[in-house]
């Protein structure tokens, strides 16, 4: 026998001879085996007893009358908007959010339920039209947001481009051009209730990618190039998106801080230029990654360069079925072209014959601070890629054909352009109050790169913004009264259906 304190009366102990001589009567007088609780009082744990955990006093402690206290609770009662949650994993796979800024990697934020509805419309709504492409389609919706839940200045990157999205859609279905702009019905309005865009919330996750990429970007190495890789593609993305967006009405709400809305938006350049290049020392390390298929196209090669096709004396067979805008482009993109290098050569030789002289070694005198020339070479490249494009026969997709040629034209890569241009040709875009013949030039060339985004309409990114801006260069060079400069606007205008 034990020499220790007799069991508690509602605990039954166990014999502890274990031979045969037990019975089968008592073995049935054994308790079943349960999960005991730790969390009752210190009384009842001090006597031995069962509590029944009711607090501030248990029913043991108030039958008796004893001092009834509870150690502290191991795990806090889970509350509604409880700002310390801890971090989980959702049911349907995906990590719920938990975004950490950059700037103090110890504190966690709370879920918010806006970064959960974004993070949702990005799945669902905005990853399926990042591209016409199947392979980079997958990309997005798979590759990209796995990168993302890893890093959280991706995440906050990939919410951007989501809350951009929806402003987008929210803008167009609400515009009464919108049919006008793009030939489609309106979007989707975003629900005013539960679901709507919080535009401040974009705008910190916008600021907080930012600063995330750049402190990415200074220690980037082999272990990190994919990372950075693919925080380049989403900020791409999300300059190109700006052009869309950019007019909405509520500005101080949206992601585009400017003043005049009438003026060319040419901020987004900068940002893009140089982006697609910061990986060039890890190529072949991105080529092997989960990305390569963002590094691919097919017909950016070097086969289309010796000499730009010359044009049929009737239109592209292709074309039949394809875009009317298209077909516009295609029938005079050669022209253009001439007619853009013959203005530069002559502005380049004779300034004063623009009323524009410069004084003997200005750096203007020579036209060089703005870089027209070599700037129409990166045109003309782009431009034979479409013309190349738009000769391909008729492919076998199930899509209607003007889907088709655009399919084509992504993976002509002629969305690369801004990467082309030079520091002096961007410094060239001077404000509207400061625009000359030179510089009006410089925008009317720019118009003329729009054209090539314009061609994809059903590329949400694409769809409006370099149409509105071509509307608002045209508006530009129409106030500085010259003429020469005016018809090289007039190619453009007919391009997008107007003038």
């Amino acid at each position: 026998m034990s020499n220790g304190p007799s069991p508690p009366a509602t605990e039954t102990s166990e014999p502890q001879d274990r031979g045969t001589s037990r019975t089968c009567k008592d073995s049935k007088r054994r308790r079943v085996r349960h999960h005991k609780s730790r969390n009752g009082c210190y009384t009842c744990k001090l006597r031995r007893v069962k509590c029944d955990e009711v607090q501030p006093i248990c029913g043991s402690c108030a039958f008796r009358g004893d001092q009834c206290s509870f150690p502290a609770p191991t795990i806090a009662p889970t509350t509604h908007g409880a700002s310390h949650a801890a971090p989980r994993t959702g049911e349907i796979g995906l990590p719920l959010l938990e975004c950490r800024p950059p700037e103090s990697p110890t504190r966690a934020e709370p879920i918010h339920m806006a970064d959960m509805s974004l993070l949702t419309r990005f799945m669902i709504r905005t990853s399926p039209r990042m591209s016409l492409d199947a392979k980079r389609v997958q990309a997005w919706q798979r590759v990209i947001p796995d990168i993302a839940t890893q890093k959280d200045y991706l995440m906050h990157l990939l919410l951007t481009l989501a809350g951009e999205h929806a402003l987008y859609e929210g803008y167009v279905s609400n515009s009464t051009t919108s049919r006008a702009d793009n030939g489609h019905p309106p979007l989707p309005r975003i629900s005013e209730h539960g679901g709507q865009l919080d535009y401040h919330r974009v705008i910190q996750h916008h600021q907080r990618g930012l600063e995330g990429f750049r402190q990415a970007l200074a220690d980037i190495s082999p272990a990190t190039a994919e990372d950075v890789f693919c925080g380049s593609i989403l900020l791409v993305a999300i300059a190109f998106a700006s052009i869309s967006i950019r007019d909405l009405d509520s500005a101080e709400l949206g992601l585009i801080h400017t003043d005049d809305h009438d003026t060319p938006y040419t901020d987004w350049l900068h940002l893009v230029r140089g982006l697609t290049s910061i990986v060039g020392e890890y190529w072949f390390t991105l080529k092997l990654g989960r990305l390569r298929s963002m590094l691919s196209y097919t017909y950016a090669t070097g086969t289309w360069k010796p000499t730009l096709p010359e044009l049929p004396s009737s239109p592209f067979p292709r074309l039949a079925n394809g875009s009317p805008m298209l077909s516009v482009f295609a029938q005079g993109a050669s022209q253009a072209l001439h007619m853009l290098r013959s203005f530069a050569t002559r502005l380049s030789s004779n300034k004063t014959a623009f009323g524009e002289a410069a004084p003997f070694g200005h750096p203007e005198a020579d036209g060089s601070l703005h870089d027209h020339v070599n700037t129409l070479d990166g045109l003309a490249d782009i431009y034979m890629r479409v013309l190349y494009t738009s000769q391909f026969s008729q492919s076998e997709r199930d899509c209607p054909g003007s889907l088709d040629v655009q399919i084509d034209l992504e993976d002509s890569a002629i969305t690369s352009w801004p990467q082309m241009l030079s520091d002096i040709f961007i410094a060239s875009l001077k404000p509207s109050e400061q625009v000359r013949t030179a510089e009006g030039f410089s925008y009317v060339i720019l118009a003329h790169f729009y054209l090539t985004l314009a061609l994809f309409e059903d590329v949400w990114y694409f769809n409006r913004g370099p149409r509105a801006e071509i509307r608002k260069i045209f508006s530009l060079v129409e106030r500085l009264n010259s003429r020469e400069i005016s018809a090289l606007m007039a190619w453009p205008m007919s391009v997008i259906g107007e003038h």
